[in-house]
């Protein structure tokens, strides 16, 4: 397990020390205190929510008066776990206890008591309550392209309050994928971000913001690739509201198309390897252990520069070339600084092809653009960086996009501003007006 430091420096020491036992509580097979079910470890009071455990998120605890949050949980918690959670600590079978042991929440794992505990609530249910409506979008997709999954959970005629994050990567989103064998698997992200503890972490949807969006990387994961044979599959995603609500979304069908030529085979062959799937779901790597994916996708770029799924290869490359690379070697640490030129040239190469009717989706080009600003900005180019964001919000404007969707991106725009270019971040985009 990592905890950023960074990211929680100037915290109460508290906190801290919460976040590192938290996170070790998961190294030893603990789930978070509403996650837990049946005969392994069973719920505590109020769905979990009512636990006074390390595993607990602090804001989401409710305490049996129905006071809640933050404050109400750290002046009750006396610093240990739950008695079902020291019994598993103390009295597991080795295999359900030891990091790399039985499989992540399964059987014995102080967790559900089901051999698919991924796939257990993924049922229609019987009522829905939530005031939470989740669906899911994605069009047809090539031999070989990666598979990215929109995702969009709004309100239902009610403001409710939500999780930010809705990436498969949080405890919040499960996923299903069905292939056309009838094989149904969980999608399993090569890492799990558990980022739950902060008040910030919630946001309310309302009238004037009904919806958040989010864009998935479902081909390659801990399992290997997922989309690995043309035919159709059907994807399904469970969403665990703060109030404990499971929302499931409708079946989405995506297609995976066959190769129509040679190239199309060969260029999908490149994609499909289990390394150049990790490559795309960490957006590239210099890690030796790689380097066949790596190569894959180097082959890709220069032997087939016009094919559509080239596109992929330059976001991989790009990304990874614009940001700093941190090895070991000979007991030293060794930075690899950013290629902010080949930066440049890839993600500009990435974002210039999905700007018209194909390439990259809408979600992962929004985040690809800012990408290449803040690249621009690293190369000291101040100007090129803001005309970046420029034209990302007038890219999205002529798509004539939800105001609310086109508010959230003119903000991103600016946020980004503010951090890589500073001194600029008051300066209004030509197309939006300030009062």
């Amino acid at each position: 397990m990592a905890v950023f430091y960074d990211q929680i420096s100037g915290q109460p020491g508290y906190f801290i020390l919460g976040l590192y036992v938290h996170e070790l509580g998961h190294c030893l097979n603990l789930q978070h205190s509403w996650q837990k079910n049946d005969s392994g470890a069973p719920l505590g009071p109020r769905n979990g929510h009512g636990d006074l455990s390390w595993m607990q998120y602090w804001n989401l605890y409710t305490a049996e008066d129905g006071s809640s949050g933050w404050d109400v949980f750290w002046s009750r918690f006396p610093f240990t776990f739950t008695a079902n959670e020291l019994a598993h600590l103390r009295h597991a079978f080795r295999y359900d206890i030891i990091p790399g042991g039985a499989n992540w929440a399964a059987q014995g794992s102080a967790a559900y008591n089901t051999n698919d505990p991924a796939l257990a609530a993924m049922g229609d249910p019987i009522a829905d309550d939530s005031g939470l409506a989740l669906t899911l979008s994605a069009r047809p997709f090539a031999y070989g392209e990666p598979v990215t999954v929109e995702i969009k959970l709004a309100r239902d005629g009610r403001d409710v309050t939500v999780h930010r994050d809705l990436s498969p990567k949080s405890e919040y989103l499960t996923i299903a994928i069905t292939a056309p064998s009838g094989i149904t698997r969980p999608f399993r992200p090569l890492a799990r971000q558990c980022s739950g503890h902060g008040n910030d972490t919630l946001t309310t949807l309302t009238a004037e913001a009904p919806a958040l969006y989010e864009s998935a990387y479902l081909g390659a994961g801990a399992d290997g690739q997922y989309f690995t044979d043309p035919g159709l599959y059907t994807v399904r995603a469970l969403y665990t509201a703060p109030d404990g609500s499971r929302v499931v979304s409708p079946d989405l069908t995506i297609r995976i198309r066959l190769p129509l030529t040679g190239d199309d085979q060969d260029a999908g062959e490149l994609l499909m390897g289990d390394q150049a799937g990790t490559l795309m779901a960490l957006l590239g790597s210099d890690s030796p252990a790689l380097q066949a994916g790596n190569d894959a996708l180097a082959e890709l770029s220069d032997r087939f520069p016009d094919h559509p799924l080239a596109i992929y290869s330059h976001l991989a490359q790009g990304a990874n070339a614009g940001r700093h690379y941190q090895h070991i070697r000979d007991g030293r640490l060794h930075i690899r600084q950013p290629d902010t030129e080949d930066a440049v040239t890839q993600l500009t190469a990435a974002i210039n092809a999905s700007t018209g009717s194909g390439g990259l989706n809408d979600i992962t080009l929004n985040a690809a653009m800012r990408r290449l600003a803040t690249v621009h900005a690293k190369a000291g180019d101040r100007t090129a960086a803001g005309a970046t964001l420029d034209r990302m919000v007038d890219h999205f404007r002529a798509r004539h996009l939800p105001t609310h969707v086109l508010t959230t991106i003119q903000d991103q725009a600016d946020a980004t501003r503010r951090q890589i270019i500073p001194g600029d971040q008051n300066r209004p985009h030509k197309g939006r007006k300030r009062t």
